[in-house]
C-alpha cells in the first residue's frame, strides 16, 4: 500500500514526552493498522483511508503518566529519536562526569564506565568525554588508519627481495 493511500496526520516536534506517548498510543489503539514515520522534527501517522476507528477505552486516553513531561521529544527518524534531558537529571550526570574526572586526571577527553545490573543481568558503559577532545570512535579510527599505514609499509618492506 503507497502513502497516496493513507490519511496523514503529521505532529510538529519537540513535543513533551508524555504528550507524545500518548498521541501514539490512542492513535494506534483507534487504528491499529497506522503507521507511523519520523522525519526528523514531525512525526506522522499513516492511517489507511479504509480504515475506520476502533472505540478508545478511557484507560487508552487517559495521559502517559510513565514519562516524563519535563523531557521532550525532540527529533524522530530513520537514525533514531532524541529526546532532551530533564534539568535536574543533567546536573547530576554534569556532576558525575566531573567527579569522575577528577578522579582521573591523567585521562585525556573521555572516560568510561561499566556499569551491571543484577537484576537483568546485563552490563552496560557510559562515556563520559569533554568537548574539546576527539571522541574515542574518532581516536579508534585514528588508530586504525595509522596500523593501516604502518602494516602496508612492514609490507611494502617484507616484499623487497
Amino acid at each position: 500500500m503507497s502513502t497516496d493511500d493513507m490519511t496523514k496526520i503529521q505532529v510538529s516536534l519537540p513535543l513533551p514526552m508524555d504528550v507524545a506517548g500518548t498521541v501514539m498510543r490512542v492513535i494506534g489503539a483507534a487504528y491499529p493498522t497506522a503507521l507511523i514515520e519520523g522525519n526528523g522534527r514531525s512525526m506522522t501517522f499513516l492511517i489507511p483511508e479504509k480504515a475506520r476507528p476502533r472505540k478508545v477505552s478511557k484507560a487508552k486516553a487517559k495521559p502517559d503518566e510513565i514519562l516524563d513531561p519535563a523531557t521532550d521529544l525532540l527529533e524522530l527518524g530513520p537514525q533514531g529519536i532524541s529526546i532532551s534531558t530533564p534539568e535536574h537529571l543533567a546536573a547530576a550526570s554534569l556532576e558525575i562526569m566531573q567527579a569522575s574526572f577528577d578522579q582521573f586526571p591523567d585521562a585525556k577527553n573521555y572516560l568510561e564506565q561499566r556499569c551491571y545490573d543484577h537484576k537483568t543481568h546485563k552490563a552496560y558503559v557510559m562515556t563520559f568525554q569533554r568537548v574539546e577532545g576527539q571522541t574515542a570512535h574518532e581516536l579508534r579510527q585514528e588508530a586504525e588508519r595509522k596500523l593501516a599505514i604502518a602494516e602496508a609499509r612492514i609490507a611494502e618492506l617484507e616484499a623487497r627481495p
